[in-house]
């Protein structure tokens, strides 16, 4: 009952804002606008924002001059999204305001996810030589509303002493790190270059008279793996 006789209260009080100006010199309400420097709102996700105190409307009389209008005596429809958690609803959002069911405006809201961090996935093979892209490191930004994108493009590489480098480097092996920088965001990539076969050879008898059926015999016979790193192993 106090809603319905607050709301009657409401409507009067505009109804005789109105008439007062339209008695006074014959001025009258035009349009009305919400007091911002563009048509979009943007605030952050997550923000301590309140629509009621935030948004100021003011009416275009016809005389030139502005007044002020109580957002408490509009109608504001902000269609599926509740105004009072607004901020935590990413997306740009239509703010629809009535005053006296004659004068509409509409605003904006824009809610902005915040980028927080970057991050990759540091189980990665590395091989000796053996190019590594983004996309196998999985570097992606994680955001203020809990989601995350794989970043491929707009990012930097440094050694730990601060060069930038063109791509990570594979040539040494053993533990490796390098700084990735994306956005103002930085993380460190550590990884271990794991060392490949380089060459494999046969030493000892090169050639042996074998008859079909028989099992080969391979006494004297010696193969040698060798390393990137360097090292061979006889087999």
């Amino acid at each position: 009952m106090k809603k319905i006789l607050k709301g009657i209260l409401i409507l009067c009080m505009a109804l005789v804002s109105t008439l007062a100006f339209m008695a006074c010199g014959e001025v009258e309400l035009k349009s009305i606008y919400v007091v911002s420097e563009s048509d979009t709102i943007e605030i952050s996700y997550g923000e301590d924002w309140d629509f009621n105190t935030e948004i100021k409307v003011k009416g275009k009389l016809s005389n030139g001059e502005t007044m002020d209008i109580a957002l408490d005596m509009c109608d504001v429809d902000a269609g599926e999204v509740n105004l009072a958690n607004i901020s935590n609803v990413v997306g740009k959002h239509q703010v629809e305001i009535t005053y006296n069911s004659i004068y509409t405006t509409s605003i904006y809201i824009e809610v902005k996810r915040n980028a927080e961090k970057i991050s990759v996935n540091t189980d990665v093979d590395v091989l000796y030589g053996k190019t590594v892209g983004i996309e196998e490191i999985g570097l992606k930004v994680e955001y203020s509303d809990g989601s995350t994108e794989n970043i491929t493009e707009d990012y930097e590489i440094y050694d730990l002493s601060g060069n930038k480098l063109d791509e990570i480097p594979t040539n040494v092996h053993g533990d490796n790190s390098v700084k990735i920088v994306y956005n103002g965001m930085e993380t460190i990539f550590a990884y271990n270059v794991n060392k490949v076969i380089s060459e494999v050879s046969v030493g000892g008898i090169y050639s042996r008279f074998v008859v079909y059926g028989n099992d080969y015999d391979y006494s004297g016979v010696t193969v040698v793996v060798k390393y990137s790193v360097g090292s061979s192993t006889y087999l």
